[in-house]
């Protein structure tokens, strides 16, 4: 388990400050959120790629994400979302914090879906983002959500699926018990959402 801190919205790690490799505005996730004009946190979050990480798996890259807390209009703040391009699982696990991973299977063209699912990251167990999936996080909680994701350097990501489709296949958005989902019309049918 890798050693982290939160210190004045950065991340520590094994006691020295990092500096983000990737931080998203508010303005950079307009493309995929369901009211583009909404206000909310700014940054939405950051990415550390390239951590230092013994226990990564021999080959594949070591990133942290922190998704802070709060809303973007009615919905929980999220990831941008993308799919993968290339061979391979992407193992995430929860560092700390409260979140879910919705993740979609695609069909050829990127323009409907097979298959949605939901799983909610629980500590110590390790989620695996499939070939090919894409995926997007959410933090449901009122803490910071800090995972951890091992990646195929080979890999790459591809957004403008997610964006040509205003987002995930279902809106996470805030609600007195804590969280609901609503399907987002862009996709037309959308597939019965698997829990985990």
């Amino acid at each position: 388990m890798v050693n982290f801190k939160l210190i004045d919205d950065k991340l520590s790690l094994d006691g020295q400050i990092l500096e983000p490799s990737q931080q998203r505005s508010l303005s950079e996730l307009k493309s995929v959120l369901k009211d583009p004009d909404s206000s909310g946190p700014d940054p939405v979050y950051q990415v550390y790629r390239d951590i230092n990480d013994p226990s990564k798996p021999e080959g594949l890259r070591a990133d942290i994400t922190v998704l802070w807390p709060g809303t973007i209009g009615t919905e929980l703040t999220k990831t941008h979302g993308h799919y993968h391009i290339g061979e391979g699982v992407e193992p995430y696990q929860l560092l700390s914090g409260s979140g879910i991973l919705l993740i979609q299977k695609p069909d050829f063209n990127y323009e409907g879906l097979e298959a949605v699912r939901l799983v909610k990251l629980v500590p110590n167990q390790p989620i695996e983002v499939p070939t090919g999936w894409g995926h997007t996080l959410v933090n449901i909680g009122s803490e910071p959500l800090v995972t951890l994701n091992y990646q195929d350097p080979e890999i790459q990501p591809l957004y403008s699926a997610f964006e040509k489709k205003r987002g995930a296949a279902y809106y996470v958005l805030a609600d007195p018990a804590g969280m609901k989902l609503e399907a987002n019309p862009s996709y037309g049918h959308v597939p019965k959402l698997q829990t985990f």
